[in-house]
């Protein structure tokens, strides 16, 4: 009798060892899964952190009082590959009070530019009307081939079958293809502003850049 009680002791302590190793197991597992949580955000805070030093320090280069590094700046930070500093690159440049900045940004945005999308604005005239509605008041222009260091580029569909030619010199943009040509410039908006001539007929127009 007495063993039997000695077996159902030492069975009882058994299941109690085995009970509270599962409970010290469940709640190591559950702790190691509620740890990585916050694990993960440290290092995104540490991140956020790291990009806005990053974001403040490229924003002190580009407002630098040495008017040789604020080009310099700008002309690195518009290739890098960092979206953020990329886009606060276009936005200070193309805002520039100095055209230098404004024309280095314009160079730089038909290194991504594939498509100008020029809208036809209304005209005098019904000749003028008349062209407009008959291109559907927008052309889609391609640009190919863009060479940043003569500003010079391949268009298609804009005036004809034939490959035409563009150019960017400084603040101005022109077209060509056939019987149409194209001068614009960078107005005060990020836009190119100008017009577009077709068998001697012409129509204001913008190119949006963005």
């Amino acid at each position: 009798m007495l063993q039997d009680d000695k077996r159902l002791v030492i069975g009882s302590a058994r299941g109690i060892t085995h009970m509270a190793t599962a409970m010290l197991l469940l709640v190591a597992g559950t702790t190691a899964a509620s740890a990585a949580p916050v694990a993960a955000n440290q290092l995104n805070v540490q991140q956020i952190q790291a990009d806005a030093n990053q974001l403040a320090q490229a924003r002190q280069l580009l407002s630098h009082a040495d008017a040789n590094v604020r080009s310099s700046a700008l002309n690195k930070l518009l290739q890098s590959e960092n979206t953020a500093l990329r886009e606060m690159a276009y936005a200070v440049g193309f805002g520039s009070a100095d055209d230098v900045a404004r024309a280095i940004t314009l160079s730089h945005r038909f290194n991504e530019v594939q498509t100008l999308q020029i809208t036809l604005n209304e005209g005098d005239g019904g000749k003028a009307e008349q062209l407009r509605r008959s291109l559907g008041g927008v052309m889609n222009v391609t640009v190919r081939s863009y060479n940043e260091v003569n500003g010079r580029f391949e268009v298609r569909n804009f005036g004809g079958s034939h490959n035409g030619y563009g150019e960017v010199a400084g603040l101005q943009v022109s077209l060509s293809q056939n019987a149409c040509s194209a001068k614009f410039e960078l107005n005060d908006v990020s836009e190119l502003s100008g017009s577009v001539t077709c068998a001697g007929v012409t129509l204001p127009a913008t190119i949006d850049l963005f």
